[in-house]
């Protein structure tokens, strides 16, 4: 497929801090040297912890946010340093969904008015503006009347309609959803999700889109690039993600996820600690901190985002252990040297479990009653 974004070492870092001189005494890497390409037509999803750095690398792409170092290459341009003013064109060709739906709209402007000020921007008439937002309104499922309303007077799911037509006003061809349904209920999330997958087949859209719902992401995009840090770990499509992870971030992440059959007791590999700050430096792998597969090389040696298929297909990794990552293969017997804090956590697991164990069969022993209802007569 064509290439419609293209982001080349792609960073953002800020400046935290003053010295003596007003120098900064630090900066914060919200992204760090990121290469991504984004096809016309796909919508890819980019997942991670809160603060890893999705948003930011969102809002580089809109060129919201000016690249601290890299390129944007949007449609063939290079639009990394574009002026306010040379932007305001291509705003109309790349739009934003927001993730609160009630914050992102102005309460003292109606919903006609909300979706006619980006049409008066591009220079509409009025007698196109009305008609355009009755439009908009029937693209999205709600009526020519609600033109009239005020966003307090809508519910959750009604408002990031309104969000959505407000992106679609100008007729775009990229957008970017910031956890559209994060703050919705199931039920509306699912009808969003249905509308989002709509008007990509009828108005033949590239989206990306920011989510921590996994269950949303594997029903929505095409590929997933998993970030932690500012940095990108690993970058698939969808079921291979799922199906085989091979980094060890991705798969503690797929782990994590609850299962919704009791009887299921997965064995999961589940992180410890919390993240490294971002104002720090890492010498190697920012993830070696929490890695159950970490090596003395992990902590000298940073990973590179590499290829690590042969013969087709495309699945990146930064990881220099993937192999041992893959979900087919025990973490804890991949390799001979293994990862003794991972043992210890392993042998912790278990010897909690066998302990469960006894003081459940002791409890029935002691209690006739759960005695004779544990037997197979009963």
């Amino acid at each position: 497929m064509e290439t419609l974004l293209s982001l080349s070492n792609i960073s953002k870092w800020y400046p935290v801090g003053r010295d003596l001189l007003g120098r900064p005494s630090g900066m914060l890497r919200a992204v760090n040297d990121i290469s991504l390409e984004v096809k016309r037509g796909e919508t890819l999803a980019l997942v991670g912890e809160s603060g890893c750095g999705k948003s930011t690398l969102a809002r580089l792409m809109l060129r919201l946010l000016e690249p601290s170092g890299g390129r944007v290459i949007f449609d063939g341009e290079d639009i990394s340093h574009w002026s306010a003013r040379r932007m305001r064109p291509l705003r109309a060709r790349m739009q934003l969904i927001f993730q609160d739906p009630f914050s992102s709209l102005n309460p003292r402007m109606t919903v006609g008015d909300v979706l006619e000020e980006p049409l008066r921007i591009n220079g509409w008439t009025r007698s196109r503006r009305r008609a355009r937002v009755a439009e908009l309104l029937a693209t999205v499922g709600l009526h020519a009347a609600h033109a009239e309303r005020y966003p307090h007077e809508f519910s959750g799911g009604q408002r990031q309609r309104v969000g959505i037509a407000r992106a679609l006003a100008c007729g775009p061809e990229f957008i970017v959803g910031d956890e559209p349904v994060s703050a919705l209920d199931v039920l509306v999330q699912a009808q969003i999700i249905n509308l989002l997958g709509d008007l990509k087949a009828q108005l033949g859209l590239t989206l990306v889109m920011i989510a921590h719902d996994l269950s949303v992401v594997r029903h929505m995009a095409d590929r997933v690039g998993v970030m932690y840090l500012g940095e990108i770990v690993e970058l698939t499509d969808t079921r291979t993600l799922f199906e085989r992870p091979r980094h060890p971030y991705t798969r503690a992440l797929i782990e994590a996820v609850p299962q919704p059959n009791p009887h299921i007791r997965p064995s999961r590999d589940l992180l410890e600690g919390e993240s490294p700050s971002p104002l720090v430096a890492a010498q190697g792998c920012r993830f070696a901190e929490r890695c159950p597969l970490v090596r003395d090389r992990c902590h000298s040696d940073p990973p590179v985002l590499r290829e690590t298929l042969e013969g087709g297909g495309s699945h990146q990794v930064a990881c220099h252990f993937w192999r041992e990552a893959d979900r087919g293969t025990p973490i804890a017997t991949a390799h001979g040297q293994g990862s003794a804090r991972y043992r210890q956590r392993l042998a912790l697991f278990q010897e909690q479990l066998a302990r469960q164990q006894r003081v459940a069969q002791q409890s029935t022993t002691d209690c006739p009653t759960i005695a004779r209802c544990s037997t197979p007569n009963h």
